[in-house]
């Protein structure tokens, strides 16, 4: 939701929602006296279907954020809102961050969430209150203020008349019926790291958008629970298993991007001055030209073929060469999934996508590119300690797939299909896996196929040849071995119903069980 100014980073004990305040009010715009139609005028909190909840004018939400800290104060140690994105002319609903609960009713590690969240809601007077998923925050609703009458401007729709053309009379009649209230979304944090994290991570808006669109070439993520170096090899197939953990330690970040972290925690005056530190960030550059039929490689993936062409003949190789940000339309239509759909609803995105990598092109700015993903991830492995468990995790699924084509490329593929009894196949299949991969014997000996090198892996012709040699066998070894554990498993359950008979004689015991399963065999 949206955000507002916050003290500078590190937090380390209760601020005054005065001071947070008035660091707020220098660099929030007064309230827009614009005609109607802004795109930013959008609907406002959206926890609450059944009341109405519409966005906010700066001086309410300032108003209703100062009461908030003031009355959620008493009850933590830290109490916080994440810094505002610069120019925003209304806010849907407002963010409260909290961590160390001074009694045991706001503690929800002691207390049920349930009783916590209406323990809140009672306090800061909500008319009604969402308790919100496992991990996620309370949503309440708070009567607007009674003495506010000046929202007419902020309900009006994109056509320049009031509530979709009905005359202002009588739009202003229709809003003092409609009670109207205030979204609190309340986020009470279980440790110290993780209420630093929130509020460095939620921080002017949509500024994490777009540096992670920035440094995501680089292999670079950071998420809502730090910043990770990505294996390039193993993203495509499982982007999770991909991801190392580098740091959660906000100052830190900044500075391995190349951001001042001092200046982060301070809210920007403009768009234009967040974008500028944006542009700052090391790994920030721009495509100069699109050449005919040249896509841009997003992430990782196969580099165009004019672009590996130049790195093989430069040395270089393929990872380390990436296309700048391009922008712009050709720029929209490349984006990810997640950042088109950013493109739609985030308007600060969309003018960084738009506007600003477009205008960087036309004045010849950013257009070097300063470093590559394998020297990040160098510099990376050095000062984040990582190379031991990437190169190790790297090993693991290279293993993986190693032995998944040894099974479903080899020993599964070299088995014919036509011609053959289906249930054969699968029994001659799982025998040679259990003699090449699983340490099996064949005929009470290790198989050379069933060697690995030093690195642990098959001579994939020497399985194939052997596979080819002795799958008949190998069908007739396990139909073999299934057909004795039946018989064994039938002489069990025989032995078993007997005793159960109340035979007392072990031979009459021995007897029946021999009679019973060759019966069953023969049938």
């Amino acid at each position: 939701g949206p955000k507002v100014a916050s003290r500078p980073f590190p937090f380390t004990q209760t601020y005054s929602h005065l001071e947070i305040l008035q660091s707020s009010q220098q660099h929030l715009s007064p309230i827009s006296l614009e005609p109607p139609g802004l795109t930013s005028l959008k609907m406002g909190g959206s926890a609450f279907a059944n009341l109405h909840t519409p966005r906010m004018p700066p001086h309410v939400y300032n108003r209703i954020l100062s009461q908030t800290l003031t009355t959620v104060q008493k009850h933590f140690t830290h109490v916080s809102s994440p810094i505002s994105a610069p120019g925003k002319l209304d806010y849907g609903d407002i963010d409260i961050l909290c961590f160390g609960p001074l009694t045991p009713a706001y503690n929800p590690a002691v207390t049920p969430k349930a009783k916590v969240t209406e323990t809140v809601a009672r306090e800061l007077g909500a008319k009604e209150w969402i308790l919100g998923k496992s991990g996620q925050g309370m949503n309440l609703a708070i009567p607007w203020p009674e003495d506010e009458k000046d929202l007419l401007e902020f309900e009006k729709d994109g056509t320049g008349k009031a509530d979709g053309g009905k005359k202002g009379d009588e739009v202003e009649g229709e809003c003092e019926k409609k009670a109207r209230f205030i979204q609190l979304d309340i986020h009470i944090l279980s440790t110290l790291s993780s209420y630093n994290w929130e509020l460095f991570h939620s921080a002017h808006g949509d500024l994490w958008n777009i540096l992670g669109s920035t440094i995501r070439r680089f292999g670079l993520t950071v998420n809502n629970l730090g910043l990770y170096l990505r294996i390039p090899e193993i993203e495509l197939q499982d982007r999770k298993k991909s991801m190392v953990f580098l740091t959660d330690e906000p100052n830190t970040i900044l500075e391995f991007l190349g951001l001042d972290a001092e200046r982060w925690w301070r809210s920007f005056e403009s768009q234009d001055e967040m974008f500028a530190y944006a542009a700052g960030c090391r790994m920030f550059w721009v495509k100069e030209k699109l050449e005919v039929g040249e896509g841009e490689s997003d992430v990782v993936g196969e580099v165009p073929a004019e672009i590996a062409i130049e790195a093989q003949q430069n040395g270089d190789k393929i990872g380390a060469v990436h296309e700048g940000q391009e922008g712009g339309t050709a720029g929209k239509k490349k984006l990810k999934h997640n950042d088109r759909q950013r493109l739609e609803k985030r308007p600060i995105f969309r003018s960084w996508i738009e506007d600003f990598i477009p205008q960087c092109r036309a004045q010849g700015l950013y257009l070097t590119m300063q470093t590559s993903r394998e020297q990040i991830r160098d510099e990376a492995f050095v000062k984040f300690g990582v190379q031991e468990e990437y190169e190790r995790r790297l090993k693991e699924w290279n293993m993986e797939r190693h032995k998944d084509e040894l099974w479903r490329g080899v020993i599964k593929a070299t088995v014919p299909v036509e011609e053959v009894d289906p249930q054969f196949r699968a029994a001659s299949v799982k025998y040679l896996k259990s003699v090449i991969m699983e340490g099996g014997l064949w005929n009470g000996e290790a198989v050379q196929a069933s060697e690995r090198d030093e690195d642990g892996k098959w001579d994939f012709e020497e399985v194939r040849n052997f596979v080819t040699e002795n799958w008949e066998e190998a069908g007739r070894l396990r139909m073999a071995a299934q057909q004795k554990r039946a018989v064994e498993n039938m002489k069990a359950k025989a032995e078993k119903k007997a005793n159960l008979e109340g035979l007392v004689s072990q031979e009459e015991v021995e007897e029946k069980v021999e009679t019973k399963t060759e019966d069953k065999v023969l049938a």
